[in-house]
Order: C-alpha cells, then sequence, then structure tokens
C-alpha cells in the first residue's frame, strides 16, 4: 500500500511558489503572510481497512481527520476556508481532490521523493516540501 511509505510525522523544510499558491486559491495579503510564517508539521497514520488518519498543524491550528479514501468529507484550512472533496491512494501517492466554497478546484498529491514527503498542491504547480526520513521520522501509533 502506498500510504504504508508516507506513514509518519514529517516537518516542514521549505516551500516553493506558496505566496502564488495561497494567491491562487483566493487567499488576502494580511492571510498569506501569516500562513507563510506559521510552518507546520503532517502526520500520516495508516489505520483499519486501508483508511488514514491526517493530523496537520500549522502554528496554533491543529486539523486531525480520519479519512475514508474514496469517500468525500469537508474539511477546513487553516484560514478557516472550508472545502468539499476526497482523498484517494493511487500507487505510491495520496491524492486528494477538493472544490472551495467559492467554487475553486484544488488538488494535494503526497509522494515520496529522495527521502522527502513532498507535497504539490496544485492550482499552478506549486510545491510544499516536508522532511522526514523513509519510511517515517517517528514512530506511529
Amino acid at each position: 500500500m502506498g500510504i504504508d511509505k508516507l506513514k509518519g510525522e514529517w516537518v516542514l523544510d521549505h516551500s516553493e511558489n506558496f505566496d502564488n499558491f495561497l494567491k491562487a486559491t483566493g487567499m488576502g495579503f494580511a492571510k498569506r503572510i501569516l500562513a507563510k510564517r506559521l510552518g507546520g508539521s503532517l502526520t500520516i497514520i495508516p489505520i483499519e481497512n486501508g483508511n488514514v488518519r491526517v493530523i496537520a498543524v500549522n502554528g496554533p491550528v491543529t486539523r486531525d481527520n480520519e479519512i475514508v479514501l474514496g469517500k468525500e468529507f469537508e474539511g477546513e484550512g487553516a484560514d478557516g476556508t472550508k472545502a468539499k472533496g476526497k482523498i484517494t491512494e493511487e500507487g505510491d501517492k495520496m491524492i486528494g481532490r477538493f472544490r472551495t466554497e467559492a467554487g475553486k478546484d484544488y488538488e494535494i498529491v503526497r509522494e515520496i521523493e529522495d527521502k522527502f514527503l513532498v507535497q504539490k498542491d496544485i492550482i499552478s504547480m506549486e510545491s510544499l516540501l516536508f522532511t522526514g526520513d523513509v519510511p517515517n521520522l517517528f514512530p506511529t501509533m
């Protein structure tokens, strides 16, 4: 299972073109400045029936979701933006496809590249890079 390769706790190392991605989502200037300074971490924990628990921490905001792969759910970003979508496993990738309340579609692709968990937030091919040893930095539950 590809998600097993992604399991672990990952800490943000650096990002590329993040401001452009945030602009494309419609985020205002003040929120973009704050979002870029928060940093973050991501924990991926495979759970029963091939589903996954994803814990994202951005500054003071923690989002903890148990996700049924392939089933639509509603989520909320660190800035309060709501979106509906679903996460699937495609090969060694975990892919989320979402639509915001404002009607913007985006995709999050997570995969391992050179011992890094690379997260590509696709509206205009922007990337966030999470670091850690493969398969995981810290033991999971």
